[in-house]
């Protein structure tokens, strides 16, 4: 009976040892995810997923494009520019919970162009990079929403009116 406890009991810390992932520790943990993107909107996401990612690690947006960085890991991380030998602006979140969001707006008129990294500080090996290039998100003019309105009260116009010729009585 000691032998099958003892037998029982190696396999399972084989088993744990063979399954144990470093993000499930929790310290000092995390690594990149090595997904690269490119996204063309004015809000782009990243995940902080499971096993301590970023998700993706390199996100390619335009200039004045807004980045939410989501947690959906059990973990809390921070979004900081840098390293952690060298912490540098503009990205410094708090500690963000589980379901919770930061979000920065990369502004040209910030300076905010070109490579930035990131990491996370509870996680030093978690880490990503927003590279900011290409032309500005163009802004929706005014105008076009004055002739979008104009078109659709036309198109109203018109139903009604054919709805009244071709009446019959």
């Amino acid at each position: 009976m000691q032998d099958k406890l003892l037998l029982i009991g190696l396999l399972l810390a084989a088993i744990s040892i063979i399954f144990y992932t470093p993000a499930s520790a929790g310290g000092g943990v995390g690594s990149a995810s090595n997904v690269k993107e490119t996204c063309d909107d004015e809000i782009c996401h990243v995940i902080m997923g499971k096993g301590s990612v970023f998700l993706p690690d390199t996100l390619i947006i335009r200039p004045d494009a807004t980045v939410v960085w989501t947690n959906w890991d059990g973990f809390r991380h921070t979004v900081t520019s840098g390293s952690p030998d060298d912490i540098k602006i503009p990205l410094n979140s708090r500690l963000i919970e589980n379901g919770k969001t930061y979000e920065f707006t990369f502004n040209q008129s910030g300076g905010y162009t070109g490579k930035f990294a990131y990491f996370c500080q509870v996680h030093p090996l978690m880490r990503g990079e927003i590279i900011v290039q290409g032309e500005p998100i163009p802004e929706f003019p005014q105008i076009m929403m004055v002739v979008a309105a104009s078109v659709f009260a036309s198109m109203i116009a018109v139903m009604r009116l054919r709805k009244n010729v071709f009446k019959i009585s």
